[in-house]
């Protein structure tokens, strides 16, 4: 019967740990990174990658034409 050393079980334990929390954070900063990447593409006026700049000012003048439609029904 051997015996094993209580040193090495305890450091088995705490890489087991470490990785796991490792693992943890990593998924926790990719549903982050996936939250900002999807706030981004809803925030209009904001310069996207994937777009040129005529796209983009097209969408911003679409946004805001929006807006103005908001208020311009108001009795004068």
């Amino acid at each position: 019967m051997t015996k094993t050393d209580p040193t090495n079980l305890m450091m088995d334990m705490a890489t087991g740990f470490a990785e796991a929390t490792a693992a943890a954070q990593k998924a926790g900063l990719e549903l982050l990174q996936a939250e900002m990447q999807a706030m981004t593409a809803l925030m209009p006026g904001l310069a996207h990658p994937h777009k040129d700049e005529a796209e983009v000012e097209a969408d911003r003048r679409a946004a805001e034409a929006a807006v103005e439609d908001g208020f311009d029904n108001m009795p004068v």
